[in-house]
């Protein structure tokens, strides 16, 4: 019984280190998810304008109206590109996105 007080000094010390090595990889993760979002959110943005710019590209290809389609489909993939973007943020206002 005399042990008692050591035993739970040493469990003390031991739920603390835990908790701090429990703190440092949160930091961690947290860290990992922003890098995560911000490089969806540049990947979002980017592909439905390159996917349109192609589009538009391969229909002037086919149709001889060189810039025509290509600035149409650059606009559409612009406007998904911006909808996206609100989806990707939006969802994680809300918390639906991890």
């Amino acid at each position: 019984m005399a042990d008692l007080p050591q035993d739970l000094q040493k469990l003390d010390e031991r739920i603390n280190s835990l908790k701090a090595r429990n703190e440092k990889k949160t930091i961690k993760t947290d860290t990992i998810r922003k890098y995560n979002i911000g490089i969806q959110t540049i990947t979002d943005f980017i592909a439905p304008i390159f996917i349109g710019l192609c589009i538009g590209y391969l229909i002037d290809k086919f149709c001889l109206t060189m810039p025509i389609f290509i600035i149409i489909f650059a606009f559409f993939g612009f406007a998904a590109g911006i909808l996206n973007i609100y989806k990707l943020y939006n969802g994680i206002n809300n918390g639906t996105q991890e």
